[in-house]
C-alpha cells in the first residue's frame, strides 16, 4: 500500500512509474516559506538557537505524527531523554565523554562553514511539550523518545521539522531521535565512504547533519543524481526510478556541492562579506579592512573555503516534488511532507 495521506495540514505528493528529472536540490516552498532568517526573505543570514529537551519533556496530548491511521496517537511513548542515548554512546559504547555533543555540534558547523547560519547554543530549554503552544525556544530542540507500537516512528532512527515560514510553530525546528534504534559514531579520520556499513547503524554525525538539513536549511529530499550510490547529505532513495539506489548506507559526513547550493541558496555564501551573492577576492578587502572587529581569522578560512562559490538566485529550474515510496523489502528510505511550509524528514528501515 502506497504511504500517500492527505491530511489537513500535510500534503504528500506520490510519483510512481516515471522517469525523475535530476535535480541539484529541493527547498521546501522554493525557498519562500522555509527559512530561519527574521524578515523570512531567502539570501538573509540567520543566526538559529538550539538545545536539548530536559529528560521527562513530554509531547504535547494533540501532537500527531500520524493523524490518519492513528488520530488519537500522539506517536510518542513516555518523556525524552537524552542523557540516555548521550550514555549510550559516551560511556556504553566508549566514545568517551562529550562525544554525543561533540557530533551532533560538528554537524552544524559544516553546515555554516558553507552557509551564513549561525548556530548557538546548547542554550536552556523550558521543558514544555513538544508541539505545545510556546514551545519556541530554543529554534531547535533536540530529543530523544520512544516510539509508540504500530507507528512508522518505531521504523525511524530520527525525524526533523523545518523551519517556522512566515510566523511561529512550536514544532519548528524540533529533532527528535528513536531510542530504539542503534546509533553509533564513526571513529577516525572517514567522513565520506561509498563501502556500505555492515553492519548497518545510524552514523550519528551524518544523521544529524540529514536532519538538520531539514530543521535548520529547509531542504527537502531531492530525487537521484545518476550516482551510485548518490552521495548527497539529502537524498533519501528515489522510488520514482526504479534504477535509483537506496540511501543512507554508507559514512556521509559530508555535504555534496547540490547540499551546499541549496543551504547557499537559503541564506547566502559564507565568505561573502560584502554581499554581492559571490564569495571572491572583492571579499578580501572587506574581510582586511574589518579584521580584528567584525571578523577574524575563521571568517578568512571561510572565505578561502567557498571562494568562487556564488549565491543561487532562482529555483525556477528545480523541481518540487517530493517523493513518498511504497514500504518494499529491507530498504531505507525517506518520508517528506509539506506541513505549513515546514519539511519533515523520517529515516526509516523498514522490516
Amino acid at each position: 500500500m502506497a504511504l500517500h495521506k492527505i491530511w489537513p495540514w500535510v500534503s504528500l505528493f506520490l510519483v510512481f512509474g516515471q522517469a525523475s528529472a535530476v535535480v541539484a536540490f529541493d527547498h521546501i516552498g522554493n525557498g519562500i516559506a522555509s527559512t530561519w532568517a527574521s524578515n523570512h526573505i531567502v539570501g538573509t543570514p540567520a543566526v538559529v538557537t538550539w538545545g536539548f529537551m530536559p529528560d521527562g519533556t513530554i509531547a504535547d496530548p494533540a501532537l500527531r505524527l500520524d493523524p490518519v491511521n492513528f488520530p488519537n496517537n500522539t506517536g510518542l511513548v513516555g518523556g525524552s531523554n537524552v542523557s540516555s542515548l548521550r550514555n549510550r554512546i559516551d560511556q556504553t559504547q566508549g566514545h568517551g565523554a562529550g562525544a554525543f555533543d561533540a557530533a551532533l555540534q560538528r554537524a552544524m558547523a559544516t553546515w555554516s562553514a558553507v552557509a551564513n547560519i549561525t548556530f548557538v547554543g546548547p542554550i536552556n530549554d523550558p521543558g514544555l511539550p513538544v508541539a505545545s503552544t510556546n514551545a519556541l525556544t530554543p529554534n531547535i530542540r533536540i530529543g530523544a523518545f520512544n516510539a509508540e507500537p504500530g507507528i512508522w516512528f518505531q521504523f525511524a532512527a530520527a525525524i526533523g521539522f523545518g523551519p517556522p515560514g512566515f510566523g511561529p510553530d512550536p514544532l519548528s525546528g524540533d529533532i527528535i531521535f528513536n531510542l530504539a534504534q542503534s546509533f553509533n559514531i564513526q571513529t577516525g579520520t572517514i567522513v565520506e565512504d561509498v563501502t556500505p556499513l555492515t553492519p548497518f547503524t545510524n552514523e550519528l554525525e551524518g544523521l544529524m547533519l540529514h536532519e538538520l538539513g531539514h530543521a535548520a536549511i529547509g531542504l527537502a529530499h531531492p530525487v537521484w543524481d545518476g550516482a551510485t550510490p548518490d552521495q548527497r547529505v539529502m537524498y533519501t532513495g528515489d522510488f520514482a526510478n526504479p534504477l535509483a539506489p537506496p540511501c543512507c548506507q554508507t559514512i556521509n559526513r559530508q555535504l555534496h556541492p547540490d547540499d551546499v547550493a541549496g543551504a547557499q541558496f537559503v541564506y547566502g555564501v559564507r565568505g561573502d562579506f560584502n554581499s554581492d551573492g559571490t564569495a571572491d577576492a572583492a571579499d578580501f578587502t572587506a574581510w582586511r579592512d574589518n579584521f580584528g572587529g567584525q571578523y577574524t581569522s575563521q571568517d578568512y578560512a571561510s572565505w578561502i573555503t567557498n571562494f568562487g562559490d556564488v549565491r543561487p538566485t532562482s529555483e525556477s529550474s528545480f523541481a518540487s516534488v517530493l517523493n513518498v515510496p511504497e514500504a518494499s523489502g529491507a530498504l531505507l528510505f525517506g518520508l517528506g511532507a509539506v506541513m505549513l511550509g515546514r519539511s519533515v524528514s523520517i529515516l526509516m528501515r523498514c522490516q
